[in-house]
């Protein structure tokens, strides 16, 4: 379990520094354009909705659960601080037993499309984690507009997505590349359960 923790931690700062300006100029970069259906397997997560008050909701997988609250203390104080003119706010954040992990958060920005991703910090990220490239898409989620990044290291694969409802949310999924395979079909559920209420 202090592995993980250890793990968490050093993902978690450039994961969520990911908000400053846009720049690919040296990074692998496959872009695409879908409108996806989500298979959603319901066995596979938590009967009950996540949700913010505000509209956002999503099943998480099963058995996930929420974080204790000295990492969701060091998130919440990671978020403070990142600067202007974009913020998070932590929502709620999980873990498997085997050490994946999703992280949802509000994000505060006067920014009225997905201008205000970087690229950069996504290509941060790749290299932190060892990745030899990422691979971005644009989504429609339940009539929700969304941005997808895929980043595959040498250790853990980042599904890092920016949903667009009144306002913006980010959700990471940092799996251990050896439980991908048995996490991503609750994972792709979880997703396809995105939802605005």
């Amino acid at each position: 379990m202090d592995n993980t923790l250890l793990n968490l931690k050093r993902l978690l700062i450039p994961i969520f520094l990911s908000i400053i300006c846009c720049n690919t100029e040296n990074s692998k970069v496959e872009k695409e354009k879908k409108n996806l259906e989500f298979n959603i397997n319901f066995e596979l997560l938590n009967p009950e909705p996540i949700s913010d008050g505000e509209g956002f909701m999503m099943n998480v997988p099963a058995n996930w659960n929420p974080l204790d609250s000295l990492l969701k203390s060091e998130l919440t104080r990671s978020f403070s601080l990142l600067g202007e003119p974009t913020k998070l706010i932590l929502v709620n954040a999980f873990q498997s037993q085997d050490g994946s992990q999703c992280i949802i958060s509000k994000v505060i920005t006067d920014k009225k499309d997905f201008s205000f991703i970087s690229e950069d910090v996504i290509s941060d990220i790749q290299l932190k984690i060892h990745g030899d490239g990422y691979k971005t898409n644009d989504l429609n989620i339940n009539n929700l507009s969304a941005k997808q990044y895929l980043v595959r290291g040498k250790n853990h694969v980042i599904i890092k997505l920016f949903i667009q409802l009144n306002e913006f949310y980010q959700i990471d999924f940092i799996i251990p590349l050896s439980q991908y395979k048995m996490e991503i079909e609750s994972i792709e559920s979880s997703i396809g359960t995105i939802r605005h209420k």
